[in-house]
């Protein structure tokens, strides 16, 4: 997961549809939180998120730095403070993203971030593009 640049969007916004639940959390390592199974572990996550869905205003798939497809989320700017400060208390820390309830990926967060994140190296090379019309119906 790394943070992005707004340049690396083209072309109107595609925030999330209505009902569609992405959130930006922190893994709790004392296991009090939200439950939730990703890939083969059980991990609990901190309520309220750091960022949700209503904080998003773009989600796109785009290619990473090795040519891969990843998901790019970019925030609305009311937001940035909130996440920037939300991720630099996690710096060391696990967090996961979701969406609807299941967990796409678990990251260390290795800095603080507020503008955009790019979420990388997801299970299927499609995955991205499925998770971006999923949540943005485009």
């Amino acid at each position: 997961m790394s943070g992005a640049t707004p340049s690396t969007r083209a072309g109107a916004d595609r925030p999330p549809l209505a009902g569609v639940d992405v959130r930006l959390s922190a893994v709790d390592a004392a296991g009090k939180g939200a439950p939730v199974q990703w890939q083969d572990e059980r991990l609990t996550l901190r309520e309220p998120p750091i960022a949700n869905s209503a904080d998003i205003a773009d989600v796109r798939s785009v290619l990473d730095d090795y040519g891969m497809t990843a998901l790019q989320i970019r925030y609305r700017p009311e937001a940035h403070q909130r996440i920037h400060d939300g991720t630099a208390a996690m710096v060391g820390q696990r967090i996961a993203i979701s969406v609807d309830g299941r967990v796409v990926t678990v990251a260390t967060v290795q800095g603080p971030f507020s503008e955009s994140m790019r979420l990388s190296g997801l299970p299927g090379k499609d995955e991205a593009q499925e998770l971006a019309k999923h949540i943005t119906g485009k």
